[in-house]
């Protein structure tokens, strides 16, 4: 299993990641987040990583034109899409790059994804107008049986005390931490970072 630490806007937390050692690196490059950092910045905090981790770009209705410059100015490894893409949109990316953030209300919900152009979903909450980040969870149960259909990469409400609970209650093929490491919206906490990844690695689940 994966671990993805989203919502970077500082270098010194981009380096507690690193160092950490998780698997991906997230950004926002969505206005409405108040997460959200420039290509530019994104850019010149990855020039200054020390170490090898994969990045994530979390786009909401972006135009394909901006996430194409994004991922070349970025060299980002995985597109998120979490807004209401459709599968041609989607399937201008390579599937291999394209995560898919989805919202499900009951298991009929599951089966309309079948066909999406992505290699995983991305399962988190909905609170209102706001697209993640929230800190709420999303149904674990609901995730678990998507998980038996799709690779799954769970998010919504993931924290160093329930990190080990949510892998084995839905078997993910990752976990995407955001609010649940920080002390302020875009402001991680890198004892935090640490905590809930040596959890999970102690019990052999990453």
């Amino acid at each position: 299993m994966k671990i993805k630490i989203c919502g970077i806007t500082r270098p010194e937390d981009a380096q507690a990641v690193v160092d950490a050692g998780a698997d991906y690196l997230g950004f926002i490059f969505y206005e409405g987040s108040p997460r959200y950092v420039t290509p530019e910045k994104a850019a010149a905090i990855l020039a200054g990583l020390k170490g090898e981790i994969k990045t994530v770009g979390v786009f909401v209705n972006a135009p394909a034109g901006q996430i194409f410059d994004i991922i070349a100015q970025c060299r980002l490894d995985v597109v998120q899409l979490h807004g209401d893409e459709p599968e041609a949109f989607a399937a201008q990316f390579p599937r291999r790059q394209v995560w898919k953030a989805v919202h499900l209300r009951e298991a009929s919900d599951i089966e309309r994804w079948r066909g999406y152009p992505a290699s995983a979903l991305v399962l988190d909450a909905r609170c209102g107008d706001r697209r993640g980040g929230t800190g709420r969870r999303c149904d674990w149960n609901l995730a678990a049986l998507a998980a038996e259909r799709f690779p799954v990469v769970l998010a919504g409400g993931i924290t160093p005390d329930n990190a080990v609970a949510a892998a084995l209650a839905v078997r993910p093929v990752g976990l995407d931490v955001n609010s649940g490491v920080e002390t302020a919206p875009g402001v991680k906490d890198p004892d935090k970072i640490k905590t809930l990844i040596n959890h999970l690695k102690n019990t052999g689940i990453c």
